[in-house]
């Protein structure tokens, strides 16, 4: 990062904007910023952290009295230069801030810029995101930033000469290494209580997971084996007897079909004479419908006859009324005709005087409301003219009054005028109160901030006693703890004797009952051989033909005894091989307990002498029987058990001390953090509040040397009093600059009042005149109505004249419709008469025709008379419904009788009783109930099997985790151990440390021409290589006050360089502010020079000073001039050689 350009103004001492360029100033590579105590050289390195960060770091709050006093805006603009892979980008961020008090500023604009070739771009615009920005480009927080661009006076020469620890944590203070140590511990307690908490769950979905070991398993799948194979042999049975059941079931069905269609045939046998019937009455049908239609024709055309006859006498009484309407008609008609002539010409004469009457009607309405208006308007005009005449009176009276308090605020205005000499005066008083009441106010909240460290360091030692005072009492917890773990551990180690013991017993009497068996086998074998050898045969074993001592004969019950015993040692063999297999697995249990006990002894860091805890064991112990041996192995399963349950319950008891320990040593760690962090900030803000008393001490003298004659006291209330006057000047003022444009209303208020009166005047004489006119051709109209009219409405005369008119036309017109209408109606009439007799003369010669057919039809057939063939008569559809039921029943009779002969050759003579048949049905539902029991059985232990067999996995998986994790458990106990207390911040400080001396001692070497190097010895300090003195190691001690600070100087920059690595770019320049007025004018030379070849490391060094002799030697310097009294502010000048 290489810093471009610095505007600043309203910035502590800074009133008007100053410009400062880097580029110019860091030409040669050294610089110097000079001028007097309290000029402002501080207040640049301020500016660009302000710009930057928006904040300055010795300010309260970061922001809080930075600005002018005399000023109420603050304005900063730092423009700089990144340097990376893809070349050089310039950037520039701006930052103004407005007064919200008398200490107290905001942030007013904000923007994080990008200088491009083709213009600025802006990036951020906001405050926390200008912020985030700068943060993000250079890479450095404002701390870091803070540390790696200044070197404060004196610091690093204290670095060099202080011990080993105190500059570990020296170290840990600037790069912050605490907060590694303590993010690594809450790290570590976070992963110790994760795991122990994740254990705990295993552990409990284990238990809810139930039995599910591999064994349970098996067994499950034996249980689901033998439930197939009863489930398989339940199903055959039941194939089996369902075969049988359907047979017979088959028997049943054709027994009950034949008792079914016998009674159905019994059935119809008995509706044969209702069938007859239906035969005969489709004859009769069918013979009656040859004479129906003759019948039906004649009796058709014989209504329709005597029907046309009725209408034929009425159409002829409907002519004879339509002759007499038609008379009537033309006798109205010519009477309205008669009417209408002579009244129509006086109605219209009349309806035309009445239009001209209520157009002179509507014209003298229309005068009458426009003489209203006129009369309204007069009104009016009189009340406005009254108006305006009190609005002139009233403004003329206030324009005299204003007139008079104008001259009077005049005077009052010369009695407030102050002297300028008293007002510079004053304003200085003003500006030296103003900051000794800042500096108050500094001292008392830096006396606060003291007295709440104070008491935050007081409450953190009396929290660290309290620790102090508690570790003893868990040191003897802790005793009692161990103590039990070693108890426990000593029987264990005694069971496991006795397990030995038991297991060497358990053989012993192995061997024992194979002896025993081998002696009855050989026994057994001799018998039977002596009873198979013959004098003069050879032996089946020697071959020998001679027997000369052959064992004695033994009979069946020897061999049968000799077998028995065999049988028996074998039965007590398999017994103990159980019981060595028994003592295995409960000897594993213990030596697995016993590892885990010796494993939480080694936390502790004991030694378990075997020697020391065993009894003493002999070769030559006697065995023991086989019911000592039993009598010992039920001791050894409840000792074991007992142990057993001893173990977890101290399991548990390790847990909880492990996690109190862990809760112990974090609130140990916290106390010991707070102690020094409470000790550091005291001693900080004693500082702190030593720089405020100081500084306000030197306010006082201030006053005392510039305003002697006045006290605090008398320059306040001497300020209050200008204050007031200027304040009732103001006041003044006001009022004579709001009283010349009041007076210039009045006036034209009055103006404006005198001409609307002149105005209102000419309306009333014109308004009066048109009255006059319209009053006297009213009267003339209104004459001329009442003569045509009278008192009557004309528009009403006009409405019923038009209505008489109208009724008779309309009666005209309606007579002459009606005439038209009866003659019409009488043509129609006359003409449907003949028509209908003509009709009914047709009708009756058919009906006359039709009857002598049918006379004709009657004689030649099986019928009487008309009434027996109507009853006679049937309908199609009523006919082919009884031929349907006689075939129906014909054919159903013929179907019943060809399946009874079916279901008769299938029975084939067999039968079946109900009772055969219920002893049948008991034995399928006995067998169904048997296969779904079996069934049911298989599908629960199927269930039972998938089930296990799912848990079993998860019981497998979680059993792998928790061994694992109970281990990564006991490594992170292990870890905890070792991490407590400080050890691994100051591991990394003395790593931290290295690489810095490394860097620091070859800049030494750069700078003394390769005469000195810089060491760090065994015990962290710092040493001297004199490499011109053949390499001799002396401590710093030994230095000159020159090689000091060449020494001191290495240190700072090879510590800067450590600090900027954490950023992006680096920082192409530094600020070394060392107390140079200390050094005389050879080492001065040569501090400069060393300087100077800095510049070859492409780092621009500035020097805060004001030493005389150090600023005529730099080629360019940055002079600030400080700020005069009531002045401009300071001012930065640059200077060139």
């Amino acid at each position: 990062m290489k810093p471009i350009t610095l505007k600043l103004s309203g910035l502590q001492s800074y009133r008007e904007q100053q410009e400062i360029d880097f580029e110019a100033l860091c030409e040669t590579g050294l610089f110097g910023i000079f001028g007097p105590t309290g000029s402002g050289k501080s207040t640049v390195l301020d500016a660009i952290t302000l710009a930057l960060y928006g904040k300055v770091e010795r300010a309260y709050n970061g922001t809080q009295g930075i600005m002018n006093h005399s000023e109420d805006s603050l304005f900063v603009s730092f423009s700089f230069e990144l340097l990376s892979a893809e070349g050089a980008q310039r950037y520039r961020v701006e930052r103004r801030f407005k007064r919200t008090g008398d200490h107290t500023v905001s942030n007013a604009m904000s923007r994080f810029i990008e200088m491009r070739a083709d213009g600025d771009v802006v990036v951020a615009d906001k405050l926390a995101e200008v912020t985030r920005c700068v943060e993000d480009y250079i890479g450095l927080k404002m701390d870091d930033f803070t540390r790696a661009v200044v070197l404060p006076q004196g610091k690093f020469a204290e670095f060099l000469s202080l011990k080993g620890s105190d500059r570990r944590q020296m170290l840990q203070r600037l790069f912050h290494l605490e907060r590694y140590g303590d993010r690594l511990m809450q790290k570590l307690s976070q992963r110790v209580k994760e795991t122990d908490n994740v254990l705990g769950k295993l552990y409990a979905e284990q238990t809810g997971l139930g039995e599910a070991s591999a064994e349970a398993l098996q067994t499950a799948i034996e249980r689901l084996e033998k439930a197939i194979q009863e489930a398989e042999q339940r199903r055959q049975e039941l194939v089996d007897i369902t075969a049988r059941t359907e047979q017979w079931s088959k028997i049943r069905e054709y027994q009950r079909e034949q008792a079914e269609l016998q009674q159905r045939l019994t059935q119809l046998q008995q509706h044969e004479a209702e069938v007859a019937h239906k035969e005969q009455q489709i004859e009769q049908a069918l013979s009656a419908q040859n004479l129906l239609p003759l019948l039906d024709t004649w009796r058709t055309h014989e209504a329709k006859a005597i029907q046309e006859q009725q209408r034929v006498t009425t159409l002829q009484q409907d002519l004879q009324q339509a002759e007499i309407a038609v008379a009537t008609a033309v006798e109205r008609e010519q009477k309205a005709k008669q009417q209408l002539t002579e009244q129509e010409p006086q109605l219209m004469t009349r309806i035309e005087q009445l239009q001209q009457a209520l157009q002179l009607q509507k014209e003298c309405v229309a005068l009458e409301q426009d003489q209203q208006q006129i009369h309204q308007q007069l009104e009016n005009i009189q009340k406005q003219w009254e108006e305006a005449s009190h609005q002139v009176q009233r403004e003329q009276m206030l324009l005299d009054k204003a007139r008079q308090r104008q001259e009077e605020l005049n005077k009052q205005l010369k009695a407030c005028e102050v002297r300028s000499q008293d007002r510079r005066e004053l304003q200085e008083a003003q500006q030296q109160l103003s900051a000794l009441n800042t500096a108050r106010t500094r001292l008392q909240e830096q006396q606060t901030e003291y007295d709440g460290y104070t008491r935050s360091a007081q409450q953190a030692n009396q929290v660290w006693q309290q620790l102090i005072e508690q570790e003893a009492t868990r040191s003897e917890q802790e005793q009692q703890l161990q103590q039990h773990v070693f108890a426990l551990y000593q029987e264990h180690q005694q069971l496991e004797h006795v397990l030995q013991q038991a297991h060497q017993s358990a053989e012993q009497l192995e061997e024992q009952y194979a002896q025993q068996s081998r002696e009855a086998e050989s026994n057994r074998l001799a018998s039977l051989l002596a009873v198979e050898l013959q004098e003069g045969q050879p032996c089946a074993v020697c071959g020998s033909t001679h027997h000369p001592q052959p064992a004695h004969d033994i009979e069946h019950k020897g061999l049968t005894d000799h077998q028995s015993v065999a049988d028996t040692t074998t039965k007590q063999t398999q017994a103990l091989k159980q019981m060595k297999q028994n003592l295995q697995v409960v000897q594993q249990h213990v030596r697995g307990r016993q590892i885990e006990l010796d494993s939480h002894m080694q936390e502790w860091d004991w030694q378990i002498k075997d020697s020391a805890s065993l009894p003493a064991s002999s070769d030559q112990a006697a065995p023991l029987s086989e019911q000592e041996l039993q009598a010992q192995w039920l001791d050894v399963q409840a000792h074991n058990q007992n142990l057993e349950q001893q173990t977890r319950e101290l399991q548990q008891q390790l847990r909880q001390w492990r996690q109190n320990e862990r809760e112990w040593s974090g609130r140990k760690v916290t106390a010991q953090s707070e102690q020094q962090s409470s000790a550091r900030l005291t001693e900080q803000s004693n500082t702190r509040l030593q720089a405020a008393t100081q500084t306000l001490e030197q306010l006082l003298q201030q006053w005392q040397q510039t305003l002697p004659h006045l006290t605090e006291q008398s320059a306040c209330e001497r300020f209050e009093a200008l204050a007031h006057m200027d304040e009732q000047a103001e006041k003044i003022r006001e009022g004579l600059d709001k009283s010349v444009p009041y007076i210039e209303e009045r006036e034209q208020a009055i103006k404006h009042g005198t001409e609307q009166i002149n105005t209102l005047d000419k309306q009333r004489i014109q308004d009066q005149t048109r009255q006059e006119g319209n009053q006297r051709l009213l009267q003339e109209k209104k004459n001329r109505l009442t003569q045509w009219i009278g008192d009557q409405s004309a528009e009403q005369l006009l409405t019923e004249t038009q209505q008489q008119q109208q009724q008779l036309r309309q009666q005209a017109e309606q007579t002459a419709d009606l005439w038209r209408k009866a003659l019409q109606h009488q043509q129609t009439a006359t003409h449907q008469v003949e028509l209908a007799v003509q009709s009914a003369q047709s009708l009756q010669q058919q009906v006359d025709q039709h009857a002598e057919k049918w006379q004709q039809a009657l004689q030649v057939s099986p019928f009487d008379n008309e009434q027996s063939v109507s009853q006679s008569r049937m309908a199609e559809d009523q006919i082919q419904l009884y031929r349907h039921q006689i075939q129906q029943h014909r054919d159903q009779q013929h179907e019943l009788s060809v399946h009874l002969r079916e279901v008769q050759n299938k029975l084939n003579g067999q039968s079946l009783s109900e009772e055969e048949w219920a002893q049948i049905q008991q034995q399928y539902t006995e067998a169904r109930q048997a296969d779904e029991m079996a069934l049911e059985q298989r599908a629960k232990a199927t269930r039972d099997r998938e089930d296990l067999q799912e848990r079993h996995v998860r019981w497998r998986e979680l059993e792998d985790k928790r061994v694992t994790l109970a281990q990564e458990a006991k490594h992170l106990s292990k870890l905890q151990a070792s991490m407590r207390g400080n050890a691994f911040v100051e591991y990394i400080a003395e790593e931290q440390l290295m690489q810095v001396s490394l860097a620091a001692s070859e800049r030494l070497r750069f700078l003394t021409k390769q005469r000195y190097s810089l060491e760090v010895d065994s015990g962290g300090g710092f040493v001297i290589c004199d490499n011109g003195n053949g390499g001799i190691r002396r401590p710093v001690s030994s230095l000159s006050g020159g090689e000091t600070f060449l020494t001191s100087l290495s240190l700072a920059l090879a510590l800067s360089a450590q600090i900027q690595l954490r950023g992006q770019y680096p920082l192409q320049f530094f600020f070394l502010d060392e107390g140079f007025g200390t050094l005389d004018p050879e080492l001065l030379d040569t501090v400069v020079t060393s300087l100077e070849k800095l510049h070859n490391d492409q780092l621009s060094v500035g020097i805060i000073s004001h030493v005389p002799e150090l600023r005529m030697r730099l080629p360019r310097k940055l002079v600030i001039v400080p700020a005069e009294q009531a002045g401009s502010g300071s001012k930065v000048v640059l200077e060139r050689m």
